[in-house]
């Protein structure tokens, strides 16, 4: 039960399947996802992990979720679950932030072994260099302002280290310097700016465009707006009272832990903003009734552009003054400019990969969970990374070269095998639309069913049956007659 629909086989009209069902215990319980996220405004190294948690059974189950660091344990949470429910574990650890980590949460032993360990990696931090471009001329006060104060609070931030500029400047930066840059609320550019965003983007850059009041619709919507993201802007959104931002859909995985149900962790109003024709690649964020407030978009083979549709101003919206802006931006940021925390994963049968540090040249090797090695494809350009093209085995993969450990990556096992219900006649046929094919009950001798689809069902046991009890009856009939 679970998995990609495969193509619809391509066979005879002769041809008919024998499926036999897997029996036993439908019971388990499996680790759908997990975060793991700095915490800010705190004590350096500190992490928090929350893990979403399945029962796929059908009775109520209690017992400890653990978390392991480096092959320790370093924390534990109890779970309850209602049957064919789900849970959230919070856990939370310190590391040393100068050097990889590699871990996972265990569950207890169940129906199935290979689910029981969701793993995850955790990066040295990297002081990241980001370029925020303001309007010429603009405020102090201005959404730059608050945007710097954001990604760098205490002037000393060990992940980022935003470089502040006016956009008169932006044509003259050196390409290839900023992993990710942010426009705030730039009004346009000059020909200069507009070649520069575009070559930083097709190269492999991140961008956030932050729109606000000194944004110039009609030049955003001639050319630059549409290439990058895919919407133009229609009109400008004015609420006195305020809506409130919420998450878009059913989540973005950017958002892990920064959602409550419905709601963000902490309530922004916007009183201004866009609203945009053209459908996003991605929301993140929205207005609810009224449309997207974060989008996201994919620009050639690596290069991510986002565009949030109301300013980092007080007057706009209560961004600036909300705690929930300091994660946001770190994440988002952290993401387009390729420096975001477990990245490095994959579910089993998908492509790994790992960004590169810019020193590392030559080969790398890669030590898999089951101690094997294998060599990894290695991507040159703007971002650096080795993959392994199909990784089969759950656990961490270590990617090394000239014997030193350059990045980890995690594998895990498909949450959707977690599920041991057996698939029903129904889904096999969605699964297999047009194939000939026949259940066969595990308790049922498969020659006998076979020989019964192919020649109807066997009848001379019933007619030796029959002759029998017609031989019967006549001898009875025929019997002397006593007097």
């Amino acid at each position: 039960d679970g998995g990609d629909a495969p193509e619809a086989p391509d066979v005879a009209d002769d041809i008919r399947a024998y499926l036999i069902p897997f029996t036993g215990p439908e019971g388990n319980t499996g680790v759908v996802s997990a975060d793991v996220s700095r915490k800010y405004g705190g004590t350096a190294g500190l992490f928090s992990v929350s893990a979403e948690i399945r029962n796929y059974g059908r009775r109520p189950l209690e017992f400890p979720a653990r978390l392991f660091l480096d092959g320790i344990q370093v924390a534990q949470a109890g779970v309850t679950l209602d049957p064919d429910g789900s849970a959230v574990a919070k856990l939370a650890t310190f590391v040393d932030e100068s050097a990889w980590h590699a871990g996972w949460i265990e569950l207890p032993d169940d129906a199935l072994a290979a689910d029981n360990r969701w793993h995850f990696t955790i990066p040295p931090a990297r002081r990241t260099e980001v370029l925020v471009v303001r309007a010429d001329g603009q405020e102090a006060r201005d959404d730059a302002y608050y945007i710097e104060r954001a990604l760098d609070p205490t002037g000393a931030s060990d992940r980022f280290a935003p470089v502040t500029i006016e956009a008169a400047a932006l044509g003259r930066q050196e390409r290839g310097r900023f992993p990710a840059v942010v426009l705030a609320d730039v009004g346009r550019l000059d020909a200069d700016g507009e070649r520069w965003v575009e070559d930083h983007v097709a190269d492999g850059g991140g961008l956030l465009l932050v729109l606000g009041s000194k944004t110039d619709m009609r030049y955003w919507n001639t050319d630059l707006l549409p290439a990058l993201t895919g919407i133009t802007l229609r009109e400008t959104l004015e609420r006195a009272s305020g809506v409130r931002l919420a998450p878009a859909g059913t989540g973005h995985p950017l958002l892990d832990g920064l959602v409550f149900g419905e709601r963000l962790i902490d309530e922004v109003g916007v009183r201004r903003g866009f609203l945009i024709d053209g459908a996003p690649e991605e929301e993140i964020l929205e207005l609810p009734g009224l449309g997207p407030a974060l989008v996201l978009a994919r620009v050639g083979t690596s290069g991510e552009v986002a565009a949030l549709l109301t300013g980092v101003d007080p007057s706009w919206s209560d961004l600036p003054t909300s705690g929930f802006l300091i994660p946001l931006l770190h994440r988002l940021v952290g993401q387009l400019g390729g420096t975001s925390v477990g990245e490095a994963s994959a579910i089993v049968g998908e492509e790994l990969a790992v960004p590169l540090p810019e020193t590392i040249a030559g080969r790398i090797d890669v030590l898999l969970p089951g101690e094997r090695t294998e060599i990894a494809s290695v991507t040159t350009g703007r971002r650096r990374a080795a993959s392994l093209a199909r990784v089969v085995e759950p656990g961490i993969y270590r990617f090394e070269s000239g014997g030193t450990v350059v990045a980890l990556g995690a594998v895990n096992v498909d949450p959707r095998e977690s599920n041991l219900a057996a698939a029903t006649p129904t889904d096999i046929a969605a699964l297999a639309p047009g194939l000939d094919f026949r259940v066969v009950s595990p308790d049922e001798p498969l020659e006998g069913a076979v020989l019964e689809a192919r020649h109807g069902r066997e009848l001379w046991r019933v007619l030796v049956y029959a002759a029998l009890a017609l031989i019967a009856l006549e001898m009875f009939l025929a019997r002397p007659r006593l007097a």
